[in-house]
């Protein structure tokens, strides 16, 4: 069954492995055979619709909030870890290159390392 919307469920726990971030998360989905024009419509345009603020976040229509990030799709091998330290290794990997926040370009912060990593 395929998930109506995507988050990356980041806390305290998982920040630092396996979640990291939600480009992270989506990377995983990608991985599990979803198209990549459904993965993002599941971070942004459907959450809008169910929170009903489809005019102010999740789209790039003029007045919105202007939070984006503009994503680098790599080709190579990509090593993934769920939950339970299982790890798969992907061909392809979203590489945030620009954030902005509010229509304000902010930096891209790099991933923490993983913390407890079994090798």
């Amino acid at each position: 069954m395929i998930p109506h919307t995507i988050s990356s469920d980041l806390h305290a726990y998982n920040l630092h492995g396996p979640v990291f971030d939600l480009v992270t998360t989506i990377n995983k989905f990608l991985h599990l055979g979803m198209e990549l024009d459904e993965a993002i419509r599941r971070v942004t345009t459907i959450p809008a619709e169910f929170l009903r603020m489809v005019d102010e976040i999740g789209t790039l229509k003029e007045g919105a909030a202007a939070d984006i990030v503009v994503v680098e799709m790599m080709e190579g091998s990509f090593e993934m870890t769920d939950a339970f330290g299982e790890r798969e290794t992907g061909g392809y990997q979203l590489e945030p290159r620009y954030i902005f926040r509010a229509g304000q370009q902010v930096g891209v912060v790099s991933k923490p390392e993983p913390i407890g990593k079994v090798d």
